[in-house]
């Protein structure tokens, strides 16, 4: 299974917690035969791209995520994303479009 790696800011405090969620993994090895998920509900059932991890003494955080799926929602077609909140200001959910490899975002 391939893995998503993403790095990023979103606090600029040193050891906050990141929050993030993603869709399961894509469940065919081969990515581009994918068939998305009929709705989110099946997408985040059971995924394990669900939890936790801190920030570096920089506020630097790094996910490594299995290979989000993507699902429709009323008929909407919703790419791979991975959401990620920052302890220190839950209300601000951003969400990640991962259609490559590597990522990096800076929100501060």
């Amino acid at each position: 299974m391939s893995k998503i790696r993403v790095n990023g800011m979103l606090d600029k405090s040193s050891d906050c917690l990141i929050y993030y969620w993603a869709p399961r993994a894509i469940e065919d090895k081969y990515a581009d035969n994918c068939v998305p998920y009929s709705s989110p509900e099946q997408a985040y059932d059971n995924s394990s791209n669900v939890g936790v991890t801190t920030c570096n003494k920089s506020g630097m955080f790094e996910l490594m995520l299995d290979n989000p799926a993507p699902y429709y929602i009323n008929g909407e077609y919703i790419k791979p994303h991975v959401n990620v909140k920052s302890q220190n200001n839950p209300n601000k959910v951003i969400t990640i479009m991962l259609d490559n490899n590597e990522y990096i975002i800076n929100e501060v």
